[in-house]
């Protein structure tokens, strides 16, 4: 079900809708507890390149 809600989050990107910072969170999250390194660090690059300002919150988990 995370590698669904990740593919979802690109889905929606490519559509050029940005998810709330509330999901984010919750994705990041799963994805380090289900230990999805590489497609973490691929979401939160992909909210770097948006310009969009995570939370200390996301920035710890992706770190």
């Amino acid at each position: 079900m995370i590698s669904e809600a990740a593919d979802l989050f690109f889905a929606l990107r490519s559509e050029g809708i940005f998810p709330s910072s509330d999901s984010l969170t919750l994705l990041l999250d799963h994805l380090v507890k289900a230990k999805q390194f590489r497609v973490t660090i691929n979401v939160f690059l992909n909210i770097l390149d948006s310009d969009f300002r995570p939370s200390m919150f996301m920035y710890g988990k992706a770190v």
